[in-house]
């Protein structure tokens, strides 16, 4: 697994994890390093109800699955 991040107010997405720790390292508990991912943005699926996966973000990675 990998994943983009883009945060608030801006328009690129982050892929290097030590420029993600910096900006977060006082916010999140926890980052896990899931290995290079390309800028391109990515799917995020929200596995907080384990009954209902809901896609969070559409974006590179297949889903159809879920849906």
């Amino acid at each position: 697994m990998s994943s983009t991040l883009i945060l608030p107010n801006e328009q690129q997405p982050m892929n290097d994890i030590n420029e993600i720790y910096e900006k977060l390292k006082h916010t999140v508990g926890m980052i896990v390093d899931g290995g290079y991912c390309h800028l391109e943005p990515t799917t995020v699926v929200d596995l907080s109800d384990e009954q209902n996966p809901m896609i969070a973000r559409h974006g590179r990675g297949v889903v159809e699955f879920l849906e």
